[in-house]
């Protein structure tokens, strides 16, 4: 694992940085901005630290927490297709399950065995513990996010793909005007909350090392 900063390169491994968190010194090394680069797919890829102590651990003995996430954004998934239309529920949607599967943890097996569970808050007031999980509308908003990453730069949200362009993505958060649409953020790095559950999206997932 490579942690590459503004001046600085350096090497450590996810066991030592998973110390470092958990003695509260993540501030040490880290600074909200660096990129640390994981194997992924079999190749390193680059994931923007996001936040510190951001999250909080689903296991009440541990305290601190560093979210990382996805700076290029992973290939097309329907966020669910239950029924007629798919559902905006992130607790029983689909991509959720696949996201926080074993399927997915082997694309990520570097990463593994350092993901936490964290408790996330959700449109329909019910908390989730999620591994990986997608940012939801409040998360990205500049003023309320919890993750100073976002704080102030929403031109952030906009994400692209490995070919290098900006692309839409999901959010978890549901569209309340209906059961099947959730939010997204356009290429632009604005966000819109009328895309169907159904349709196929890519998205930028996160999580916690803890």
């Amino acid at each position: 694992m490579q942690i590459k900063k503004t001046i600085l390169t350096e090497s450590v491994t996810l066991e030592e940085l998973r110390k470092i968190i958990r003695e509260g010194r993540a501030a040490e090394v880290l600074a909200v901005g660096d990129q640390i680069y994981i194997d992924f797919d079999d190749a390193a890829v680059p994931y923007d630290v996001i936040g510190i102590d951001a999250d909080t651990p689903a296991a009440e003995e541990l305290k601190h927490t560093v979210t990382i996430q996805a700076h290029e954004l992973i290939e097309e998934h329907p966020f669910d297709t239950k029924g007629r239309y798919g559902s905006n529920d992130w607790e029983t949607s689909e991509l959720r399950e696949y996201l926080n599967s074993e399927t997915y943890a082997a694309r990520y097996a570097e990463l593994a065995e350092y993901a936490i569970p964290v408790t996330k808050m959700n449109t329909n007031g019910r908390k989730t513990v999620d591994t990986f999980f997608l940012l939801s509308v409040g998360e990205y908003d500049a003023k309320d996010t919890p993750y100073e990453y976002y704080k102030d730069k929403p031109y952030r949200a906009a994400k692209h793909a490995k070919d290098d362009f900006n692309d839409w993505h999901r959010m978890r958060s549901a569209y309340r005007g209906n059961s099947c649409n959730t939010w997204c953020v356009y290429s632009g790095g604005g966000v819109s909350g009328g895309f169907g559950a159904y349709y196929f999206m890519r998205c930028a997932p996160a999580c916690a090392i803890g």
